[in-house]
C-alpha cells in the first residue's frame, strides 16, 4: 500500500496541529479538541519539546522509534550543469557543517589542523569518517612499488636508492625534538635520492583557493621539474605534485597495526575522533588536489616520527603500505627515486589531455569570454554510436571539493572548434558495473525516441589510453595482506560526455513561476523515460536547467533501468539534501519513482526558501535549511515538515499564493502516503455504492480516507504533474520576483551559530 515502509504512527499531536481528523480521538477527548486548537503553537511546541531531541546532526530519534542508526551513501560529487556553485553537492554521509549551502564556517588559521578535540574541525572529520570504508592497507611496500612503480614502465630507470646509508641518511631528522623540526632536515635528507622534485615547506605557507573555505597547508609539498613557471614557495594546489604530512605523537596515528590472523575481521584504520580528523586532514589536501588539476590519481607521504607510509588516492578509494623504518630501510627512497624519475602517467597525471595550439586556444578564449591568461587545455572524447570523436577545448572550472572517493565530476562550457560553438563538457568517474548504463548511451537512448526536455548527447565514452584511466583501489581490497572490515568500495572509470547546450542552473530563474514551470516539465522528462524503462534517480538543483526559456533535466548518470531489480551498489545514490525522507531515514530502502516524485517538491521547497523572499528571519530560515536538508542520519527534519507542516504558513510567500498551495498540496499528498493506518481504520472505509452526502463528509474527515487517496495518486507520475500544471494555470504569479540568494547565519569552526559578529552569509 503505502511504498511497503517500515510501520510509522503519526503521534496524535502532530495529526492535530496539520489539522488532520484523528478518527481514534475519543468523544471526551474529542471535547478538549478546541481547546487543545486554541493553545496550539504553546501545546505543540512544548509536546515536540518534551517528545523530540533538537534537530542537530547528531543521531535524531523518531518520536515513535528508534531511527536507522546507518545511513546511505549518497553520490560525492559535484552534481550538475557547469554552473554548480551555490547548489547543493552529494555527500557520502553529510557533514555537520554541510558545503550544500552558503553556511561555510570560520576557523582560525592555527587551530584548523589540530587534532586536539577542543579544536575538532566538523567538516575534517566528517571527511574522515566518510574515507573509512575506502581505505586499503597495509600494502607490503614491495608490492606497492611492482604494481605502480615497475621499473618496465620507467624509461632507462637507474635507481639513487644505492645511495641510501643505513642510519646515517637521516640522522638529522631523527634528532629532531618536534614536529617543526623535523621540516628542514628531512628536505635536505631526501633531496639526493630525487633531484628532479623540489621540496618546500609549507606548514605556514598555505593555498586558500582549493574548493575548502580554508588553507590548504600540508608540512612540505613536492614539485616536479616539469612544473610551469617558478617552483612556488609554499603550497601551490594547483601545481602541487605530492604532499607530505608529518606527526610527533602516537595518538595522532589513524592506522592500526592488524596481527597476521583472518583479516576479513580485521580493522586497518581506528575510531577515535583523533584518528578521523588526522584521516580527514590528510583526505582534504588529497581531495584539493584531485579537483584542482586534471589527474587520475596522487600520492602522499605521511611520516609519524622514524615511519613513513606511502598513500595513493584515486576516485575509488585509498591504497596505503605498512610502516617503513625509513632511517634503516631503503623502501622510501626507492619510492621517491621511481616516482621522480616515472613518466607522468605514472604519477597521476592525465595524459588524456594536451595543451591546444595558440590560435586554438584564442579561439576558445574568445567564445567562452574568457582573459588571455587563462590556461586551456584539449581532449577528445568518443562520438556515440562509435561516431567520429570530438575534440573540445576547455579551462578547468572554479574547484569544488568534497573527499578524494568520489564521481570527481568536473563540468564547464566548451569550445568546440569544428563547430566554432560552445557545448558542454562533463567529466566524472562512473560506476563500472554489469547493469551500470553510461550516461551518453542514456541520452542517446532519450533522444531517439524524442523525449523532451533532455539535451541531445552529441559524444560521450569512457577513456582508454591508459590503465590508470580505472580506479585501482578495488582490484586490491581482497588482497590477503588487506584488512577487509568495513570495506565498501565501487569499481570507476573515468568518461566524458558532451552535450550540445550550456543552460542556467535552476537557482537563477527569472521568476518564480519559471522554476515551477523548470520542475514540471522536468517531471515530464521523467515520467516518458520511465515509461522507456529508466529511472532517473537523482532530481535536485543541479539537475534542471534553463535554456532560452527551454527547461531540460540533466545528469543521468545514476539512471537505472526498471527491470533491474537487484541493488548496483551498496549505498543509495541521490542528492542528500532531496532524497526523500523514506530514502533519509532508510539506508536499504528500494529507490522507486514514487522517491522522485517527492524530490521535486524537497526541490521546489529549497529552493523558494534559498532563493526568494519569504516571511522567515534569518535564523528561521537557517534552522529550517540545517533541520531539514542537512540533518544526518535519519530523516525527522522531513518528516516534520510534512506531517506537522508548522513552517509552510499560508503567509511564507507573500504575494504567491499559488506558490504556497502548490507546495501544502505536495505535501500534504507525501504526508498522508506515510501514514500507515491501522486494522480499525480501514474497517472504517464502508464501500457503499450510493454514498449520501454526510457519509462522504465523515469519510472525507479521516486520515485514512486521505492516506488510501494519494497511494492511488502516487501509482504514477500524472497527479503530481497536473498538480504543477494546475498552479501554473492559475494566473496568480508576480512576474518580476526573479532569484535572489537569501542570508543564512554564519556558523564557527565548533558549528555553533553565529560568527561572534551577528553576520550573516549569503
Amino acid at each position: 500500500m503505502s511504498r511497503h515502509r517500515q510501520t510509522r504512527q503519526w503521534p496524535r499531536y502532530l495529526i492535530l496541529q496539520c489539522g488532520i481528523p484523528d478518527s481514534r480521538v475519543s468523544s471526551h477527548q474529542a471535547q478538549g479538541r478546541a481547546a487543545i486548537s486554541e493553545h496550539r503553537p504553546r501545546a505543540v511546541a512544548q509536546l515536540l519539546e518534551e517528545s523530540m531531541p533538537p534537530l542537530s546532526s547528531q543521531t535524531i530519534q523518531s518520536p515513535s522509534r528508534h531511527f536507522h542508526d546507518k545511513m546511505g551513501r549518497c553520490r560525492a560529487t559535484e552534481d550538475g550543469h557547469a554552473q554548480w556553485q551555490g547548489t547543493p553537492v552529494s555527500h557520502p554521509q553529510p557533514p555537520t557543517t554541510s558545503s550544500s549551502t552558503p553556511i561555510k564556517p570560520r576557523k582560525p588559521a592555527d587551530r584548523l589542523f589540530s587534532t586536539f578535540t577542543r579544536y575538532r574541525h566538523p567538516t575534517l572529520n566528517s571527511i574522515g569518517k566518510n574515507m573509512i570504508g575506502s581505505m586499503v592497507g597495509p600494502m607490503p611496500i614491495k608490492d606497492f612499488l611492482e604494481s605502480f612503480f615497475p621499473t618496465y614502465r620507467i624509461p632507462g630507470y637507474c635507481s639513487t636508492a644505492n645511495l641510501f646509508q643505513k642510519g646515517v641518511s637521516f640522522e638529522r631528522t631523527l634528532k629532531a625534538t618536534g614536529k617543526l623540526d623535523m621540516y628542514e632536515p628531512f628536505i635536505e635528507e631526501i633531496k639526493p635520492f630525487a633531484p628532479q622534485l623540489h621540496f618546500v615547506d609549507s606548514h605556514a605557507r598555505g593555498d586558500k583557493k582549493n574548493g575548502y573555505d580554508f588553507e590548504i597547508k600540508p608540512d612540505v609539498s613536492v614539485y616536479h621539474e616539469s612544473l610551469d613557471g617558478p617552483v612556488p614557495a609554499g603550497c601551490d594546489i594547483s601545481n602541487l605534485d605530492m604532499h607530505i604530512e608529518f606527526k610527533w605523537h602516537r595518538f595522532d596515528d589513524p592506522f592500526l597495526a592488524p596481527s597476521d590472523n583472518d583479516r576479513d575481521q580485521v580493522a586497518f584504520l581506528g575510531s577515535s575522533d583523533t584518528q578521523q580528523d588526522m584521516l580527514g586532514q590528510i583526505g582534504a589536501y588529497a581531495a584539493a588536489q584531485l579537483a584542482s588539476q586534471l589527474r587520475t590519481h596522487a600520492f602522499s607521504l605521511y611520516i609519524l616520527r622514524d615511519t613513513a607510509r606511502i598513500i595513493r588516492w584515486d576516485r575509488e578509494g585509498t591504497i596505503v603500505t605498512e610502516p617503513i623504518s625509513y632511517t634503516t630501510d631503503s623502501s622510501l627512497v626507492e619510492f621517491i627515486s621511481r616516482y621522480s624519475k616515472a613518466p607522468p602517467e605514472l604519477r597521476g597525471v592525465d595524459t588524456s589531455v594536451s595543451r591546444p595550439s595558440k590560435v586554438e586556444a584564442t579561439s576558445a578564449r574568445a567564445k567562452l569570454g574568457l582573459l588571455a591568461d587563462v590556461p586551456m587545455f584539449k581532449t577528445a572524447i568518443p562520438g556515440s554510436d562509435d561516431g567520429s570523436p570530438l575534440s573540445v577545448i576547455f579551462t578547468l572550472p572554479d574547484v569544488l571539493s568534497s573527499t578524494p572517493a568520489c564521481h570527481g565530476t568536473c563540468a564547464c562550457p566548451t569550445y568546440d572548434p569544428s563547430g566554432d560553438h560552445v557545448v558542454f563538457f562533463k567529466d566524472s568517474w562512473r560506476v563500472n558495473g554489469p547493469d551500470m548504463i553510461p550516461e551518453g548511451k542514456i541520452y542517446v537512448e532519450l533522444n531517439k525516441n524524442g523525449i523532451p526536455h533532455v539535451p541531445t548527447c552529441l559524444a560521450s565514452g569512457d577513456v582508454r589510453c591508459w590503465p590508470e584511466q580505472e580506479t585501482q583501489t578495488k582490484k586490491y581490497a581482497g588482497s590477503p595482506w588487506a584488512c577487509r572490515q568495513g570495506l565498501s568500495i565501487t569499481s570507476h572509470t573515468h568518461y566524458r560526455l558532451i552535450l550540445d547546450i550550456v543552460g542556467e542552473r535552476l537557482t537563477n530563474f527569472t521568476s518564480s513561476r519559471e522554476l515551477v514551470q523548470a520542475i514540471h516539465d522536468a517531471l515530464v522528462a521523467h515520467k516518458l523515460a520511465y515509461a522507456l524503462g529508466l529511472l532517473h534517480r537523482d532530481i535536485s538543483t543541479g539537475n534542471i536547467i534553463i535554456f532560452r526559456g527551454r527547461r531540460y533535466l540533466i545528469d543521468w548518470d545514476l539512471a537505472k533501468a526498471t527491470n533491474v531489480i537487484k541493488p548496483r551498489q551498496v549505498t543509495h545514490t541521490g542528492t542528500w539534501q532531496f532524497m526523500s525522507a523514506h530514502l533519509v531515514e532508510d539506508a536499504s530502502a528500494t529507490h522507486t519513482f514514487k522517491d522522485d516524485l517527492e524530490s521535486s517538491f524537497w526541490v521546489l521547497l529549497w529552493t523558494v526558501v534559498m532563493f526568494s523572499k519569504s516571511s522567515f528571519s534569518i535564523e528561521e530560515r537557517s534552522n529550517f535549511i540545517r533541520g531539514t536538508f542537512e540533518s544526518a542520519p535519519g530523516g525527522e527534519g522531513k518528516w516534520s515538515v510534512l506531517v506537522s507542516q508548522q513552517k509552510l504558513k499560508r503567509d511564507l510567500f507573500p504575494d504567491r499564493p499559488s506558490l504556497y498551495q502548490l507546495l501544502k498540496d505536495l505535501a500534504d499528498l507525501f504526508a498522508y502516503d506515510y501514514h500507515v493506518p491501522t486494522d480499525s481504520e480501514w474497517d472504517l472505509l464502508v464501500p457503499s455504492e450510493n454514498p449520501s452526502l454526510r457519509e462522504i463528509t465523515l469519510m472525507e474527515a479521516l486520515p485514512i480516507f486521505h492516506h488510501k487517496q494519494s497511494v492511488e495518486r502516487l501509482q504514477n507520475h500524472d497527479y503530481v504533474i497536473g498538480c504543477f500544471a494546475t498552479h501554473l494555470n492559475s494566473g496568480t504569479w508576480p512576474e518580476n520576483d526573479a532569484a535572489v540568494m537569501q542570508l543564512l547565519m554564519e556558523i564557527n569552526c565548533w558549528g555553533e551559530e553565529g560568527s561572534g559578529n551577528g553576520e550573516a552569509k549569503a
